[in-house]
């Protein structure tokens, strides 16, 4: 049931069918228990989750006319609030939840200075593609992931630069 909640966000991705309800359905049948398992996956946060949420939220950029949002969190900002693996999971989705907000990115620097690109987008933009072209990645049209070297800032200018190319040419 976890795997079933997560991956169709909730069921509310175009991609949920009858099929898949009704898989739903057949494992509340044998005891699962939705409501147990959207506290344990939604309502169970470490304080660094919410810390780097809030660092990640305050860093929000809108651009490409109010289609894109961007959302960064540095190496250093991972460090100073306690990250554990899976505290930014689901953070890259908030940016679509703007209005007008076509395509959400969230950019984050891991300790070894390695730059994690996550992209999240509705239906009328594939960021599988995006990530293809310009960021050495790939996944499906309305999740894909990449990676970068360098810098932060050099890369937030280039994604800024690659947005803009993509969605305003």
């Amino acid at each position: 049931m976890m795997g079933l909640i997560t991956d169709t966000g909730s069921f509310r991705f175009t991609s949920v069918s009858a099929a898949t309800l009704h898989t739903a359905s057949k494992l509340m049948e044998v005891g699962a228990q939705p409501s147990i398992i959207h506290e344990r996956l939604y309502e169970s946060n470490p304080p660094s989750r919410l810390r780097l949420w809030g660092r990640g939220l305050n860093s929000l950029e809108i651009i490409c006319d109010g289609r894109a949002a961007i959302v960064h969190l540095s190496a250093t900002d991972l460090q100073e609030c306690g990250y554990v693996a899976g505290d930014t999971e689901g953070l890259v989705n908030q940016g679509l939840s703007l209005v007008g907000v076509e395509v959400s990115v969230l950019v984050r620097e891991d300790a070894s200075g390695k730059i994690k690109l996550s992209f999240r987008s509705k239906e009328s933009q594939d960021v599988n593609a995006f990530s293809r072209e310009f960021w050495n990645g790939g996944g499906h049209n309305q999740a894909a992931g990449g990676s970068a070297t360098g810098k932060l800032a050099d890369v937030l200018q280039e994604l800024r630069h690659s947005l803009k190319k993509w969605m305003l040419e």
